[in-house]
């Protein structure tokens, strides 16, 4: 600093002194750069393999969002017929709902993006579960896995909404690079074909 060092034994020389003594060689940065780029061992990233993963992530969070909308589903009738009292009926839809949950946390998409989002917010789901189970005020057993039906619920719509906001996040990328020409639509399948076609007219 202009200031120096202020440490005992060390000569209290400002920046531009020393840089007019030390820094006397120029370099050139940025072929620096790409020697050391040259040299180092990272493998080139292909933009197919880019694309493939990317369609892949793509269709991974649809098909998140379809098994969490079943899911929904199951737990809306499940907490009907608690409403109703027919405690009876609504085995066959829990069986349902713990299969297909159980699958879905198999699901890599789900696993490494959707979960990891709303990893706090489940920490405040599983408190408000165990404050039902504990809740002394609540008088019947249907009531009880009713309340807790319906935070299981709000745990399914904030996974379709995670799984949204990636979605967004790839069609904004997809949309940037698309629709100067830059790549070839025809690479992507299905919705996101569509999308990055309409982005790039």
């Amino acid at each position: 600093t202009e200031g120096g060092l202020g440490i005992k034994e060390i000569v209290n020389q400002g920046l531009c002194e020393v840089a007019n003594k030390y820094c006397t060689q120029q370099y050139n940065l940025k072929s620096l750069i790409h020697i050391k780029l040259q040299q180092s061992n990272i493998n080139t990233v292909q933009k197919k393999d880019v694309v493939k993963e990317v369609n892949a992530m793509y269709k991974g969070l649809k098909e998140v969002i379809e098994v969490n909308t079943t899911l929904g589903k199951l737990l809306s009738k499940i907490i009907k017929n608690l409403e109703r009292n027919s405690s009876s009926s609504y085995q066959n839809s829990l069986k349902k709902f713990v299969e297909i949950k159980a699958e879905l946390q198999e699901n890599s998409v789900y696993k490494y993006f959707v979960y990891p989002i709303n990893f706090v917010r489940r920490k405040i789901f599983e408190r408000q579960r165990l404050e039902i189970e504990s809740d002394p005020k609540i008088k019947t057993d249907s009531e009880r896995f009713a309340k807790i039906c319906n935070v299981y619920l709000e745990e399914v719509e904030y996974d379709i909404s995670a799984s949204q906001a990636h979605i967004s996040t790839i069609q904004h990328s997809v949309k940037e690079h698309y629709k100067d020409g830059y790549g070839n639509t025809k690479d992507l399948f299905g919705d996101l074909a569509n999308f990055a076609k309409a982005s790039s007219n």
